[in-house]
């Protein structure tokens, strides 16, 4: 199969001593291999230039139904051809013809970096005018066969493309955040994690929107007031929880299609509505696109082997709670009209026109900052990167502290249902043993004591059992708490990105601007577009300790209680036994 070709959508500057290429906006690139990880390809350019560069740099031009070898009599230019003004880099970060792409069939991914379809192509003549190809996911949304979409795009996989993961790519565990703002050598052909961590800036069209290139209508505003330590987002006040439960496995097909669906409750209209596990999925991946300066945190996985085995369906649905219970008290997710559509409509065909508009929203990526009002009170935070770099280090403790009580509950779990309970029954069957042994002595004060002592190895049983029974009402739920901030702290860095991206890009314009490239007024206009990033990082990172706060409160007093009550029962087993030798 040919090699395939790719667009490049910004500049990229590479560092040759990582075997890095060097890329220019326009131009195209032939992709010679997609599997280098971490967000790497490696490809050719103009000129014999080799090597790697970051996949968010660039799209993929898909060939269709035509074949290569005509495509290459075409002439070259065609794919050279910048976009018009109107036409924007990214489908999500619309132009003026926003009216037009109302009909294009949007990725339910994270990302659709897709152009809209624009046909000015200069080849004439004998060949025919073809609009520049587009690249289509594999999972499509749109699809008009409704059936199809609300039962079965994922029941053969277990996630869409990009919906286990903040903003595509890798997923990453925290844990390598030590070294996230440099980009390290790369030896034998390892790339480094490090700068795919970027492209969440790139991704969300955050070069667009800097520039002052995003268009979009705005129909809402999502206020950020100044609070105690700075911006903050406004507070929702309807408040609300959503209670979920009375998982049921369903089939279709003949029960080739297995199925479980949930029973989802809001508080404050008390309307049961049904969602399966599918419908989180697209529910996270929208949230995500929407609202590029939130952590989301991430959702259980689907795990598709064994899946309907009762202890997992419960455990999973113990995670969704707790996933819920977050995006119901985020001041900005809270009163988001996907999150309210998924919480109330009913009726399958409101529920589905509800997708449709959503995946439709043109306030999708960067265009979300056009829907930020900043307070006046708010004075240029653009020179001030302190707090999030204090928030950086911040976070990395958090991450290492986390997976150390994580480790430790687990292993104590796992002690639980084996070593604990089998060493305190072994415990039992040896005075049971003693009973039986002292019961062949047959009086009436041995007959006590053989008694006696056959409750306390029956009391010992009963603690091991105890113990087998308990991590379910206290470490097990402290585990899971703790995978919720894991999550959310893994999802973190793509959102920081977007502050770390626009300083950037300020900097650059500071530059330009000392060498008369650029006005001040230009300049200043992005300095203002930089703040409204970055407040917006504050008012997350004020919200993500306020709920922190909150939340391993709660679990610290759920898991003590819990605990101590364990312990009062194991105390009153003993103190019961210890009574049957008042007769002896």
């Amino acid at each position: 199969s040919m090699a395939e070709q790719a667009k490049v959508l910004f500049d990229f500057n590479g560092l040759p001593e990582n075997g890095e290429i060097t890329l220019y906006e326009g131009e195209v690139v032939t992709v010679v291999n997609k599997n280098i990880g971490d967000g790497w390809w490696d490809g050719e350019a103009s000129g014999g230039r080799k090597g790697l560069f970051p996949e968010a740099y660039v799209e993929l031009i898909k060939t269709n139904n035509f074949s290569y070898a005509y495509i290459s009599k075409l002439d070259q230019t065609f794919f050279n051809t910048q976009p018009n003004s109107t036409t924007p880099r990214y489908s999500n970060v619309p132009g003026e013809n926003y009216e037009s792409q109302l009909n294009y069939d949007h990725s339910p991914a994270p990302y659709d970096s897709s152009p809209a379809h624009y046909d000015h192509s200069p080849v004439t003549g004998s060949v025919p005018q073809f609009a520049l190809p587009v690249a289509k996911p594999p999972n499509n949304f749109n699809n008009d066969d409704d059936d199809a979409w609300s039962e079965d795009w994922d029941d053969n996989s277990s996630q869409m493309p990009g919906a286990s993961k903040q903003y595509g790519s890798e997923a990453h565990d925290v844990s390598s955040l030590n070294s996230v703002e440099s980009r390290t050598s790369k030896v034998s052909g390892s790339v480094s994690k490090n700068f795919n961590r970027f492209s969440s800036f790139v991704k969300h069209g955050g070069e667009s929107y800097m520039l002052g290139k995003a268009d979009a209508r705005v129909r809402q505003v999502d206020q950020i007031m100044m609070g105690e330590n700075g911006p903050a987002w406004k507070p929702y006040d309807h408040i609300y929880s959503c209670a979920i439960e009375n998982p049921k496995q369903q089939s279709k097909m003949k029960g080739l299609k297995k199925f479980v669906c949930y029973n989802l409750t809001p508080s404050d209209t008390a309307v049961t509505v049904q969602r399966r596990y599918k419908h989180f999925d697209w529910l996270y991946a929208r949230l995500v696109e929407r609202y590029p300066m939130v952590a989301i945190p991430r959702l259980p996985d689907k795990q598709a082997s064994g899946r309907f085995e009762e202890e997992f369906i419960e455990g999973r649905m113990a995670r969704l709670k707790l996933w819920i219970a977050y995006i119901c008290q985020h001041p900005v997710l809270s009163r988001a009209q996907i999150f309210r559509n998924f919480l109330t409509l009913t009726e399958q065909k409101a529920w589905k026109m509800s997708k449709r508009q959503a995946e439709k929203d043109d306030l999708v990526a960067a265009n979300f900052f056009l829907t930020v009002a900043l307070p006046p009170t708010v004075t240029t935070v653009t020179d001030s990167e302190g707090p999030l770099d204090q928030f950086k280090k911040f976070t990395r403790s958090m991450d290492d502290s986390l997976s150390q009580i994580s480790s430790s509950a687990q292993s104590m779990t796992s002690k639980h249902y084996g070593m604990f309970k089998r060493e305190y029954q072994s415990f039992g069957k040896s005075f049971t043993s003693l009973s039986s042994a002292f019961n062949m002595h047959q009086t009436t004060n041995n007959k006590s004591l053989t008694t006696a002592v056959k409750h306390t190895g029956q009391t010992y049983h009963r603690i091991g059992e105890m113990f087998a029974n308990q991590p379910k009402y206290d470490l097990i739920p402290l585990v899971d708490s703790i995978w919720l901030y894991k999550g959310l702290l893994d999802t973190i860095p793509d959102v920081w990105h977007m502050q770390t991206g626009a300083m950037r890009k300020v900097r650059e314009c500071r530059k330009l601007k000392e060498e008369g490239k650029m006005t001040d007024v230009e300049c200043g206009a992005v300095a203002e577009r930089a703040d409204r990033v970055v407040c917006c990082m504050r008012a997350e990172i004020d919200h993500f300790h306020q709920q922190r706060i909150r939340d391993f409160a709660a679990a610290q007093r759920e898991l003590l209680k819990n605990q101590a009550q364990f312990f009062e029962n194991i105390a009153a087993e003993l103190r019961t036994a210890l009574q049957q030798y008042n007769e002896v």
